[in-house]
């Protein structure tokens, strides 16, 4: 063969490999995006859940008390509410600054899947960098609400950015991974650790909801004789909320979600991400949030008695 063609013939195994190389590192950006966005949105979706169920469970106490004998003259009782209101919106206020931070997380995830496309990719790193230093900041929001991370923690932070497979990514994507690997991990950890809260408010509101529900729309039909349909499927719905809320896996996924995102991380940084294993650990999320919003929209339908 020909000097000539042999170099021609080299030079288009090369750039076959090359494009080969390029479209796996689409793809994977592709699953690196999936996966934080599908962390983010189902997490959003419980911070929605503990932000209603903390209100919720506080107001149905509410009401409770004002069916007793009034007790305190009415300012007296102004000043009672002014301060339960206090609290709670300073609760609604630290699920809003982790909703924030988890937002900025999946437009995150979804400039590194635009970079690795290569359209605009001047445009989009200068998007990427103005959203790993909105990420930064609220890094430095949550860190101020929550336990100071310990040694290990801090050293673990630290070494992310060696994890980083940029044979793997590709170069851009690879050095944005080195420069920004240990600041997505800090937020994803203060994630974590103020998911924590959530699961309080979450499994106190969700028991309180239920409970009322049961005796309005369970109890009282059954000891009156009045039980229809209806009943029968208001009673599956306190039943499927009532297990969820008692399986220990379950109340916690809030906090496990943000837990296997951080070794999800991990494992997208190295290159040995599996977007089946994440979609595994968001199922019981997904569960327990259809399970709640089915006894939600039962009660809207119908006003409890």
């Amino acid at each position: 063969m020909p000097r000539t063609r042999k170099r021609a013939v080299a030079l288009a195994l090369a750039a076959l490999f090359a494009a080969g190389c390029a479209t796996t590192n689409v793809e994977r950006a592709k699953d690196l995006s999936s996966a934080g966005v599908s962390y983010a949105r189902a997490t959003t979706a419980v911070i929605d859940l503990a932000i209603d169920s903390s209100i919720d469970a506080d107001s149905g106490s509410t009401v409770l008390a004002t069916r007793a004998p009034v007790i305190g003259t009415p300012d007296e009782r102004k000043t009672e509410l002014e301060e339960s209101d206090r609290g709670l919106i300073e609760g609604v206020v630290r699920y809003t600054e982790l909703r924030s931070s988890i937002g900025a997380l999946e437009a995150y995830f979804l400039a590194l899947q635009a970079l690795a496309n290569g359209s605009q990719a001047d445009a989009t790193e200068v998007a990427v960098n103005a959203l790993a230093a909105r990420i930064n900041s609220l890094n430095g929001t949550l860190g101020n609400k929550t336990p100071p991370l310990s040694g290990e923690q801090a050293k673990a932070l630290v070494g992310l950015s060696k994890l980083v497979a940029v044979q793997v990514h590709g170069a851009v994507v690879g050095r944005v991974l080195q420069r920004d690997a240990e600041l997505i991990g800090k937020a994803i950890l203060l994630q974590q650790l103020t998911l924590r809260t959530a699961e309080r408010d979450i499994t106190t509101g969700i028991k309180g909801e239920n409970n009322r529900f049961y005796v309005a729309r369970v109890l009282t039909p059954y000891q009156l004789g009045t039980i229809d349909a209806e009943w029968v499927d208001s009673r599956r719905k306190y039943i499927k909320v009532q297990a969820l809320g008692q399986s220990l896996d379950t109340v916690k996924t809030a906090q496990a979600a943000a837990a296997q995102m951080q070794a999800t991380w991990q494992k997208i940084l190295s290159g040995e991400f599996s977007a089946a294993e994440l979609a595994a650990s968001l199922k019981e999320t997904d569960e327990l949030l259809a399970a709640v919003a089915g006894l939600k929209a039962a009660e809207r339908a119908k006003p409890t008695q």
